[in-house]
């Protein structure tokens, strides 16, 4: 089984995450490489444009590493269900 799993170690997709198939980083700081693993959540599909809100139960679901509440999202591609950033500037735009 090929799954991304969230900060919480939930697969992606199945159990309390299903329809939420995809995962996404949601902090990109380099003061910790853990604390950027710790930052994934599951979401329903990766953002085709940048600013997207995450809100928790509709497009996002939060566990206890990271929430969907007052994040947003920069441009992805999908890369077997990994929200990968399009490019350098489309993550550090967010920031």
């Amino acid at each position: 089984m090929t799954a991304p799993i969230d900060a919480d170690l939930n697969f992606c997709g199945f159990g309390e995450m299903e329809g939420y198939p995809k995962m996404i980083l949601t902090n990109f700081k380099l003061t910790s490489g853990a604390y950027i693993l710790k930052s994934g959540v599951c979401i329903t599909e990766c953002p085709k444009e940048g600013g997207t809100e995450f809100k928790n139960g509709v497009n996002c679901k939060s566990n206890s590493n990271a929430k969907c509440s007052s994040k947003k999202s920069y441009k992805t591609y999908d890369a077997f269900d990994f929200c990968l950033p399009l490019n350098r500037e489309a993550l550090s735009a967010e920031e």
